[in-house]
């Protein structure tokens, strides 16, 4: 079987789970307006979060542990949803490019009502963390959340969208790099005790789809790479890691919002260069790497790019 079929299958079988597994769970979670108490023993840190481990994060009384948690989390969905909005803007400016009917132009769209119901769950709990946040003046924390720089926003939204159309297999890279690191950290949190209901609610959905937009990503990726000539081959092999470094900054190392929430700047230091927190860097793109391996896309240069990129 050629890849293009291959791939075709593929997409088709996506849009096929999308329609059967779609639920009104995302109205479930928009409708209920019962208060989320940012000391609940659940929202601790996961102990596989780098600054969980950390002898300041351990210090604190468990009441501000859970806020902390409560606030990686908050920071974690506000940066997503900005990457998923842009995402898809991207998709969308593909999808202008296909042919109407293709299995790959009605997966998009099914994708993208998906990723518009979990920027929806995901701002209700921001504005959950948000509201607490004022209401408790002791926390220490700010109400106001910046995710993504807006500067980045903007050139984010301008260059997905140039790479979807002209460079699909460093854009889906990319995707890869927002969404595996992220889904990586909410199977830590479905791995805890006690999770507060609308918080595994949320979490259980974004993961269950996300594995549909991952798998398609991957299809694509194979599918675009079998068609590169040897110069964009090595074109792509070089620019890359530089993307996906950046891409998994931005998921794992929120700095400024965690700054803002009074996490000092020198605890957060030592957690990045923790060994801990040296493996949430490679391991959050570790799948993409070996994708790309496998399709030769990392050469000798691009080794050093990776290497330099700190992935």
């Amino acid at each position: 079987m050629s890849q293009q079929s291959l791939f075709s299958q593929t997409v088709s079988r996506l849009s096929q789970a999308s329609v059967r597994r779609r639920s009104n769970s995302h109205a479930e979670v928009l409708a209920d307006q019962g208060a989320l108490d940012p000391t609940h023993p659940g929202l601790r840190l996961p102990e596989g979060d780098p600054l969980a481990q950390s002898m300041w994060y351990q210090s604190l009384p468990p009441e501000q542990q859970s806020r902390i948690g409560f606030l990686r989390l908050a920071v974690s969905l506000k940066t997503a949803w900005q990457f998923e909005n842009i995402l898809q803007q991207g998709l969308l400016h593909r999808a202008l490019y296909l042919s109407e009917g293709t299995e790959e132009f009605r997966y998009i769209h099914y994708e993208v009502i998906e990723e518009s119901q979990h920027t929806l769950m995901f701002d209700e709990l921001i504005r959950r963390w948000s509201g607490s946040s004022r209401s408790s003046r002791s926390s220490g924390l700010s109400p106001t959340l910046r995710g993504m720089p807006s500067w980045l926003r903007h050139v984010a939204a301008q260059l997905m969208r140039i790479l979807g159309r002209h460079s699909p297999v460093v854009f889906f890279s990319m995707v890869l790099a927002g969404e595996e690191p992220l889904d990586l950290m909410q199977r830590q949190w479905l791995g805890t005790d006690d999770l507060p209901p609308i918080v595994q609610q949320v979490l259980q959905i974004h993961v269950a789809e996300e594995a549909r937009h991952i798998s398609y990503a991957r299809a694509a990726i194979r599918d675009e790479a079998a068609r590169l000539s040897s110069l964009r081959r090595r074109t792509v092999a070089f620019f890359t890691p530089v993307a996906l470094g950046i891409m998994v900054r931005l998921m794992v190392r929120p700095t400024h919002d965690l700054l803002a929430g009074g996490i000092p700047r020198d605890v957060l230091s030592e957690v990045y260069r923790s060994p801990a927190g040296r493996d949430q860097m490679i391991d959050g793109v570790g799948r993409i790497r070996a994708l790309l391996a496998e399709l030769g896309l990392v050469d000798r240069t691009a080794r050093l790019m990776w290497r330099a990129m700190g992935i």
